[in-house]
């Protein structure tokens, strides 16, 4: 219990100092119009599945379509629900592994899960790979059967990428 812990609070201090070390380049701008080629928020659809869930992180599998084509992996590092049981806290790691190398990225989300809408919102920030410092949105539906996905509970949604970043 004590690794974990200390394992988050590392992880947590990473992504704070990426977040910290973006604040001066999007307040002073980087000279580049924000509707410019390539600088988009680009949207991610995403079907996946949980493969492991016996012990946290649970890990994931699946696939992306949309701007950035290619396959889903990620792990949820924590899942709680709340007294009533009505909504979940979450904290997991999405990669992106596109079928073209340079648009691959790695965020770290957290948000919530309603329990009663089966429907989650996340925000994060891409710690790795295309775009990496750039703030992230990701939402899903909780579902039962999705196309290209095995029987059982699956999730369909979306990640927003924004046109932050340091690249």
């Amino acid at each position: 219990m004590k690794l974990r812990h200390v394992r988050r609070s590392i992880l947590c201090l990473v992504v704070a100092a990426l977040a910290l070390t973006q604040v001066p380049a999007a307040v002073a701008g980087n000279g580049a119009p924000k509707t410019s080629p390539g600088r988009r928020p680009v949207e991610v659809t995403f079907t996946k599945w949980i493969t492991d869930n016996s012990v946290l992180p649970y890990t994931m599998e699946g696939f992306v379509e949309g701007s950035v084509p290619g396959l889903f992996a990620g792990e949820v590092l924590d899942s709680r629900p709340t007294r009533n049981g009505r909504f979940s806290s979450l904290e997991a790691i999405y990669q992106v592994i596109a079928d073209n190398p340079a648009r691959s990225f790695t965020a770290l989300i957290r948000g919530g899960r309603n329990n009663e809408t089966n429907t989650a919102i996340l925000d994060g920030v891409i710690i790795g790979g295309w775009r990496t410092g750039a703030p992230v949105h990701v939402e899903f539906d909780v579902l039962t059967n999705c196309p290209g996905a095995p029987l059982g509970r699956c999730f369909r949604g979306t990640i927003e990428v924004d046109h932050g970043g340091a690249r």
